[in-house]
């Protein structure tokens, strides 16, 4: 869901919104990734099969949403508003998080990870998983 949204958009072409859904209808969350991002590996087949339809798309005008970076924090948090509401187990495991810092501990992501053991990522994602799980946390207590 997060890879498509960068092609839908307020009056996104039409190219734009086939593009999304052929992210949104990838086969792993790592194709859908692939996909979405502008540079792609071609190392194997599949990849550069994925590459080429990319780049069709590209050569009819696919851009993706010119607001995307600012937006991107509000639509990972609607995604994963989502995906805790939708899925009890995942609901259950983020619930039991609770009193706990989340961080995705990894230096191959500063935006969205912690930097890993070197430090210095925004850890924009653990931040989003507290915030919606502060939310989903109030919603059990005024419910019980």
């Amino acid at each position: 869901m997060y890879q498509s949204r960068k092609y839908l958009y307020e009056n996104a072409p039409e190219v734009a919104l086939e593009y999304a859904e052929l992210v949104r209808r990838a086969s792993t969350p790592y194709k859908a990734k692939l996909l979405a991002q502008g540079k792609r590996p071609r190392r194997f087949q599949w990849q550069r099969e994925l590459d080429d339809t990319a780049k069709a798309f590209e050569s009819r005008g696919l851009a993706i949403d010119p607001e995307w970076n600012s937006n991107r924090l509000g639509v990972m948090r609607e995604v994963l508003e989502l995906k805790f509401e939708q899925d009890a187990h995942c609901r259950e495991v983020l619930l039991s998080t609770t009193g706990h810092a989340l961080a995705e501990h990894t230096p191959r992501d500063r935006f969205w990870g912690d930097g890993g053991d070197s430090g210095g990522g925004e850890n924009h994602l653990g931040r989003l998983l507290v915030e919606v799980r502060d939310v989903m946390e109030k919603e059990t207590k005024v419910r019980v």
